[in-house]
């Protein structure tokens, strides 16, 4: 049964927060391998996968949100933290699958869609649980310290995606053989049943009792102005985000780098975040989230520019693509913190988890939308191999995508904002918000 307290006490908040840190460190590990990281992608590769394969797979990883109704209705009977628990538990057993496949050294396109399939029904078992994972942030962290420990937290997230794909770099090699794939499912398998027993350690406040239908709840959420901007303003985000990043490592493969490479660009990536992360978490508690979100999205939608310059390949395609994912995990990193943030603040407290689920379902839509209609468009850009104004029409898709990053920052603009500004001279810190500044002194 949930281990539940009457009230959160500091000491309960420590040992909550050190164990989420702790979950959150093994997630990244698994992500690196099973889902987030270019070892996904690069597995399928290694199987026969095409464009449109991969395009299929980001879909998926889109649309695994869906399945947070589910862990609605299962959350009052196991609790927030052994529902998340049991969603780590239950994805360890498609990751022995893909140990399987891997062990079989064999490819073809019924491997991909078996690979995928398992991908997906791990996506499914921890997305489940991780219905109850913002709840669970929310009721052991103190509003005005969510940014700090959001930017402690991915520090030491970041360290961990700097070192790791550093040595699965260095033991994948040039050209991996699916079976080379073997002891990083094996891995990943291992730290997914060490995330379950954190979960099981962390000690949560009463649910309070839901008598209203699920239906009424949900629409009750959706009725809320400051969740319907949050999730307009990330669902378009996450259409044109999963239209093309998802893609860049099909772009990298066919320009002939090496896989040890592209897995080493995760570590450059998480560099560049780890670089501005804890600015980023003090700047948007200060200053705000629309604040940061401004200072890293306009960036992004420059990096457009990039893509028209990419080189063809040898050393001087490796110094492009470590510029791209180092300027890119810096300006994204900041990002993320800041959309986390401005999440939290749009769900309101008397209906936590069907806030999350609903902010988070409209993220999704646009992620899937996004995956399978950038999947379909670059590789039909791949089979007609042309180009335009004398650039691989691949280069010219990414470039715009990435410019698309403009028009969806002015989304931002509205979603809900409370942050601390002292002013000299002036006394006590002011809080403001959409509908102005008020004394939080007291």
């Amino acid at each position: 049964s949930p281990r539940r307290v009457g009230e959160m006490s500091k000491n309960n908040r420590r040992n909550n927060q050190d164990k989420l840190i702790k979950a959150s460190i093994t997630n990244s590990v698994n992500n690196s391998i099973s889902i987030s990281g270019n070892v996904s992608s690069l597995f399928l590769l290694t199987l026969g996968a095409t464009p449109m394969h991969i395009g299929i797979m980001a879909t998926l990883n889109q649309s695994f949100p869906f399945v947070k109704i589910l862990g609605l209705k299962i959350l009052p009977f196991l609790g927030r933290s052994r529902l998340c628990a049991w969603g780590r538990l239950l994805a360890f057993f498609p990751l022995l699958g893909l140990i399987m496949i891997a062990m079989s050294n064999r490819g073809g396109v019924n491997m991909v869609i078996l690979a995928i399939a398992l991908y997906a029904i791990r996506g499914f078992f921890v997305t489940c649980g991780n219905t109850s994972w913002q709840p669970l942030v929310q009721d052991s962290i103190l509003q005005k310290e969510t940014g700090v420990f959001l930017a402690r937290m991915r520090i030491k997230l970041r360290a961990v995606d700097v070192v790791f794909p550093i040595m699965l770099g260095l033991y994948i090699g040039k050209n991996p053989t699916i079976f080379r794939f073997t002891p990083m499912f094996i891995l990943a398998a291992a730290v997914t049943l060490a995330g379950s027993y954190f979960f099981a350690c962390m000690v949560e406040t009463p649910l309070q009792k839901e008598e209203k239908p699920l239906f009424s709840r949900i629409m009750h959420v959706l009725g809320k102005k400051p969740v319907q901007r949050y999730g307009i303003f990330s669902s378009c985000h996450s259409l044109v985000s999963t239209a093309s990043v998802p893609l860049w490592v099909v772009f990298l493969k066919s320009c002939n780098m090496p896989a040890s490479q592209i897995v080493w660009l995760g570590t450059v990536s998480a560099l560049g975040s780890i670089i501005g992360i804890g600015r980023w978490g003090q700047e948007s508690d200060r200053r705000g989230s629309r604040r940061v979100i401004s200072l890293t999205m306009i960036p992004l939608a420059a990096l457009s520019v990039f893509w028209i310059l990419a080189p063809s390949g040898g050393k001087a395609l490796f110094i492009w693509a470590f510029s791209l994912y180092i300027i890119h995990g810096f300006l994204g990193g900041g990002l993320e913190l800041a959309k986390t943030r401005a999440m939290v603040q749009a769900v309101p407290e008397d209906c936590q988890a069907e806030g999350f689920v609903m902010s988070f379902y409209l993220q999704a839509i646009g992620g899937a939308v996004g995956g399978f209609l950038g999947g379909l468009a670059y590789n039909g850009l791949s089979q007609h191999g042309g180009t335009f104004m004398g650039l691989d029409q691949r280069q010219v898709y990414l470039a715009a995508l990435q410019f698309l990053r403009l028009p969806v920052w002015m989304l931002s603009r509205g979603i809900a904002d409370r942050y601390l500004l002292e002013e000299k001279g002036r006394g006590p810190m002011t809080s403001l918000n959409a509908e102005g500044p008020t004394n939080v002194a007291a």
